[in-house]
C-alpha cells in the first residue's frame, strides 16, 4: 500500500464560502474512499512567518 500525504489550503476573506468548499471538498474525498483529517483551530497557521 502507498501511502500519500497532501495539503490542501484554501484562502479567502470572510464570508466568501472558503469553509463552505473546505467541507465540500472534505466530504467528496471522503466519499470515494480517502481518509481525511482536518486541522483543530489551535492548528491553523502554524509555520507561518507572518
Amino acid at each position: 500500500m502507498v501511502t500519500v500525504t497532501a495539503r490542501l489550503e484554501i484562502t479567502g476573506t470572510h464570508g466568501t464560502g472558503t469553509t463552505t468548499l473546505a467541507r465540500r471538498i472534505e466530504m467528496e474525498l471522503r466519499a470515494t474512499g480517502l481518509s481525511v483529517t482536518t486541522p483543530t483551530a489551535g492548528d491553523r497557521g502554524r509555520g507561518r512567518s507572518y
